[in-house]
């Protein structure tokens, strides 16, 4: 009587006990993979900025330094 007892118990209080840890140890790593996600599209968004920035004050540079050169070139055919 008491060797068939030990199956039922388990079945009754242990398998859900284990399904239930299981359940709720997914959840958890679902969670943990959202969270890394999103912290990651925080950083790459930074990071494009940042070179969206960088690439704004190359265009100015570059739009700069053509200016000078056309006067350059002006004040060049001006004196010839």
């Amino acid at each position: 009587m008491m060797h068939e007892a030990v199956p039922i118990v388990f079945i009754v209080i242990g398998l859900p006990v284990i399904c239930v840890t299981l359940i709720i140890l997914m959840r958890m790593r679902r969670a943990d993979e959202l969270k890394r996600k999103n912290t990651l599209k925080d950083d790459e968004l930074e990071i494009i900025e940042e070179v969206y920035q960088g690439l704004k004050d190359l265009s100015r540079r570059i739009d700069n330094l053509e200016t000078l050169m056309n006067r350059d070139r002006y004040e060049n055919r001006r004196e010839t």
